[in-house]
């Protein structure tokens, strides 16, 4: 059953299901889905976090106060970065809603509170 959580979740987000769940992905981890407007918005440019971008949301997760992604290492990667940026700063001019998925698994080392990294970002 475990392999089908995933594909489940994916057909979930494109048929456009909007709940709100914190998904177990194992004993040691858990993946947030959360509908919310994005409230700040932040990209670094300091050589420890150069490329980050970090975002929080109205009402977030216990665990996941914020979110965060990073240009990744090859140039789709890269692309992706870009395309999820520009779609978060669309969302947070216009406060339309923005589906997150992400998980607390890889969390940001800029901060002392639980940053989840991004996998994947969706209007709403």
């Amino acid at each position: 059953m475990k392999p089908i959580a995933p594909l489940l979740r994916r057909i979930a987000l494109l048929a456009g299901i909007t709940a709100t769940a914190a998904l177990p992905l194992n004993a040691h981890s858990t993946e947030y889905e959360v509908v919310k407007s994005v409230t700040r918005l932040y990209s670094y440019l300091l050589t420890n976090y150069e490329g980050h971008i970090v975002f929080q949301v109205d009402s977030p997760p216990a665990g996941c106060v914020a979110f965060w992604f990073d240009q990744g290492t090859t140039p789709a990667a890269n692309a992706a970065a870009k395309n999820s940026y520009a779609l978060l700063l669309s969302a947070y001019h216009t406060q339309a809603l923005v589906r997150i998925v992400a998980v607390d698994t890889q969390l940001w080392s800029g901060s002392s509170q639980p940053h989840c990294k991004v996998t994947t970002v969706a209007l709403d």
